[in-house]
């Protein structure tokens, strides 16, 4: 067989805008009565920063559901309406308690607060904040008539990139730091995390990784997380480079390598950096510690959290090298196959490479064509390799069918696609053809 080197058609600088991974922005954060960081974000200066995929949607229940069975979506549906023409996907948490100065004092609606138990939170500039009681059987019974209908709205919606697992603890972040400190038994945090899956089966959800360390034990720890990722669940974390976890952990500033390990195998990682107005300097370094954590974490998503110009003014270049990186980043090296012949099928061995941090967790379609100048195009593989095992180097067994593919010159082409979107390859643009697909060379299919 000859090997087809397709090393130098590679592009490693341009930035792809592929799905299911990358930057995300924080446009709601810790609910609507919250306008940090939408108030100072354009739609302009989002759609400039390079890699961005979605935005974070971090609301309360008390938004939706202000009165007791009137449910209003509008808020989160004029945003994703207003961003439809853009591409972007969106994320969302549901939280029931907020901590902070211009927070809601009831992010769980005040008339189950009023029946389920919790405490009042008292702020530091006056008035509290209502913090439930995550295992009272009103509570849950309620919030799970709210899942019910959350599911309904969004469940399987392809806009949705992500659900977070938000409903217990402060900010959503499976803590109650910042609140009462109470501790839960693993029973409690179970219930949350099943209510999730019951209602949304058919959406990517994501766990924080301060839940599954929340009950503070060894065992509890190591059940939760064989739980969630016997289930699917990706995981979270909120907070990296936070002063405290700089200073106690390694480099990296992630507290617990061994989480990541257990389910970067079946589900993504989504990291966020502690607010960027807040990050130290002597922490930040650079955003060297944040770039170190996506690798070890094989991180999927990343998020900022802050100001896009702020950010973008000193960190453009590091957000450009890290675009392309979160997540997969397909690289075709070559291909070995004898001379095509016309009515037969022939085994191939196509080499690609994935040199991002972590490998894709959706199924996408690679499909080789053969196309002449009169534009008539020949699928040469019927079936699909997984592309979910795709990390590092792989050699991919294909067998082409040249059957039905006439003797003469052909355009020998490469696609990837998520249904009917493009997934961009690391080639050149100079190659795509109009159906997306790369052009690697001209071949001759010989008679039999």
């Amino acid at each position: 067989m000859f090997y087809h080197d397709y090393r130098p058609l590679q592009d490693d600088k341009t930035v792809l805008s592929n799905p299911h991974k990358g930057w995300y922005y924080h446009y709601i954060d810790n609910g609507l009565t919250r306008p940090t960081y939408r108030d100072g974000a354009t739609k302009e200066e989002l759609l400039s920063i390079p890699g961005l995929r979605h935005l974070y949607l971090r609301f309360d229940w008390s938004d939706i559901e202000k009165e007791e069975g009137h449910f209003d979506w509008s808020p989160l549906e004029q945003i994703m309406e207003e961003f439809s023409d853009t591409g972007l996907t969106f994320s969302l948490r549901l939280c029931t308690y907020e901590a902070g100065k211009v927070c809601a004092e009831y992010a769980t609606p005040r008339w189950v607060a009023e029946q389920c138990g919790g405490v009042k939170v008292p702020k530091k500039t006056g008035g509290f904040s209502f913090e439930p009681d995550y295992g009272n059987p009103y509570f849950l019974e309620q919030l799970e008539r709210f899942m019910e209908e959350y599911g309904r709205q969004y469940n399987g919606d392809p806009r949705i990139e992500t659900v977070d697992i938000g409903t217990f603890g402060t900010w959503g972040e499976g803590h109650t730091s910042s609140g009462s400190c109470k501790k839960y038994n693993p029973e409690v945090l179970l219930k949350h995390i099943n209510l999730h899956l019951k209602y949304f089966p058919d959406t990517q959800l994501l766990v924080n990784d301060d839940m599954l360390r929340h009950p503070d034990d060894p065992a509890a720890l190591a059940m939760l997380t064989e739980y969630c990722a016997g289930h699917g669940i990706g995981i979270r974390d909120d907070g990296v480079c936070v002063g405290y976890y700089a200073k106690t952990f390694g480099y990296d500033t992630l507290c617990n390598h061994q989480i990541y390990q257990a389910f970067t195998p079946f589900a993504p990682c989504d990291l966020e950096l502690e607010h960027y107005h807040m990050v130290k300097e002597d922490v930040l370094k650079d955003g060297l510690p944040f770039l170190e954590a996506m690798k070890t974490a094989k991180a999927t998503y990343a998020g900022f959290h802050g100001y896009p110009q702020p950010w973008m003014s000193k960190h453009r270049y590091l957000t450009e090298y890290c675009a392309n990186r979160l997540g997969y980043w397909y690289f075709i090296n070559g291909l070995q196959l004898a001379q095509p012949v016309s009515g037969t099928i022939q085994p191939a061995l196509l080499e690609l490479e994935n040199r991002g941090f972590a490998k894709g967790y959706h199924p996408y379609t690679l499909k080789l064509t053969a196309k002449n100048e009169t534009g008539q195009s020949y699928l040469l593989n019927p079936c699909s390799p997984d592309s979910r095992d795709w990390e590092g180097t792989v050699s991919q067994r294909l067998q082409l069918d040249f059957r039905k593919v006439p003797p003469g010159s052909y355009r020998l082409c490469v696609g990837l696609y998520d249904q009917d979107r493009l997934v961009r390859l690391a080639l050149r643009d100079d190659l795509l053809e109009s159906d997306g697909s790369y052009c690697l060379e001209s071949v001759t299919v010989a008679s039999l």
